[in-house]
């Protein structure tokens, strides 16, 4: 089943959910123990309790919240997935406390009015501060149900989706020329300097 975009109150939840998800890992406790507790301190009139129950269940199998965070697509995005996918590889230096941050921002900005362009935006930064890989993280993006056609197609395009580096160097050079342009702060117009 594809992404939807969900209900305000979802994401406050699932902001809520990150959140201390992340500050009881903080706290040492276990993961499966964090699922076991806090379904019961989330809104029962949203669908995450039952999510979360979902979570404990895959994380006694598998040991991964990101196997069933999958397997609810119709709950998780695929950026959500991803980000967790990208803290549970074993060679990775992100960390799941520094994803669950990514992941509770996000959800506090989807539960206010989200833009297409701010939602592109952070998960952008997100995955090139964080050095999460452009190809999955740009793909995993795409597939976000915010996204209309016209949005997950410029994502996609080739010269974005496998050229992270060029897209970057593109975004950078347009920075330069902008900060050119502007006037400083005391009102002359003098050239920035280019690193």
């Amino acid at each position: 089943m594809p992404n939807t975009v969900l209900e305000p109150e979802e994401y406050i939840e699932q902001a809520y959910f990150f959140r201390v998800f992340r500050e009881r890992l903080d706290e040492n406790v276990p993961a499966q123990e964090i699922l076991a507790s806090i379904h019961e301190e989330i809104l029962s009139t949203t669908k995450l309790p039952l999510a979360i129950e979902f979570l404990k269940g895959e994380m006694v199998h598998t040991g991964r919240l990101s196997a069933g965070m999958a397997h609810l697509a119709h709950y998780f995005t695929s950026f959500q997935t991803f980000v967790i996918t990208r803290a549970e590889e074993d060679r990775s230096r992100f960390d799941q406390k520094t994803a669950l941050d990514v992941l509770q921002y996000e959800a506090r900005y989807r539960s206010v009015a989200p833009t297409p362009a701010g939602l592109f935006a952070y998960q952008f930064e997100s995955i090139s501060r964080n050095k999460l890989g452009y190809d999955r993280g740009m793909e995993a993006m795409a597939q976000d149900p915010l996204y209309d056609g016209v949005w997950s197609d410029w994502i996609r395009r080739p010269a974005v989706a496998t050229g992270g580096g060029r897209f970057c160097r593109r975004d950078v050079c347009l920075q330069r020329r902008v900060c050119q342009r502007a006037p400083s702060i005391g009102g002359r117009s003098e050239p920035a300097a280019t690193p």
